[in-house]
């Protein structure tokens, strides 16, 4: 990121944050995101990790993986994450970094989660929504696919991962919420899944 994008905008960590942009060694936690306004327009940009603890608003983006016969790949979250350790949750979850497109941080997401780089990636929707810890967030949601190879996650990520179809999953959210992610559960609701 250029430095005068970045000085554009307010914000929180000054020198220290800038410094870190400047030696170009951040960590995702590190990574600059955008806080939002009610309109979904930036109003400053924070470090990821003092958007989480704040619960700021922001952007993230929701991904659905497809694979050849319309299912839908779930990823198990690793037992060693903080936030929803264990739970199964939709194919990818991610921030939207400061200056970054909702698709390219999609498909960075994709790569970086579950080691894919998809052919096609559809914006299905873009929804407000409170996530399960108070945060108003602004999420792109994404279909990816059809692809033809099982996903390689990667392991501090994700612990499992598996393909359902729509019955499956109801049937996992009428019998087991408990062993779904929130966002999971919102996807479900919200409805632009089996789009």
């Amino acid at each position: 990121m250029a430095v005068s994008s970045f000085l554009k905008y307010p914000y929180l960590n000054g020198p220290a944050t800038f410094d870190v942009m400047q030696a170009g060694s951040i960590s995702q936690e590190d990574e600059l995101v955008e806080v939002t306004d009610s309109f979904d327009q930036p109003l400053l940009l924070v470090p990821r990790s003092l958007a989480l603890r704040r619960r700021l608003s922001r952007r993230i983006v929701q991904v659905c993986l497809k694979d050849a016969r319309g299912r839908i790949f779930l990823q198990k979250r690793s037992p060693s994450l903080h936030r929803q350790p264990g739970l199964w949750d939709i194919s990818v979850t991610d921030e939207v970094f400061a200056g970054e497109a909702t698709e390219g941080a999609a498909l960075r997401a994709l790569q970086n989660a579950l080691g894919i780089v998809v052919p096609r990636l559809r914006l299905l929707s873009a929804l407000p929504y409170t996530d399960a810890y108070g945060a108003r967030l602004n999420a792109s949601c994404y279909v990816a696919g059809p692809v033809r190879t099982h996903p390689q996650p990667d392991p501090t990520r994700v612990s499992d991962g598996m393909f359902v179809d729509e019955d499956e999953l109801r049937g996992l959210m009428s019998q087991q919420p408990e062993l779904l992610t929130f966002e999971l559960v919102w996807a479900v609701r919200s409805g632009w899944l089996f789009h």
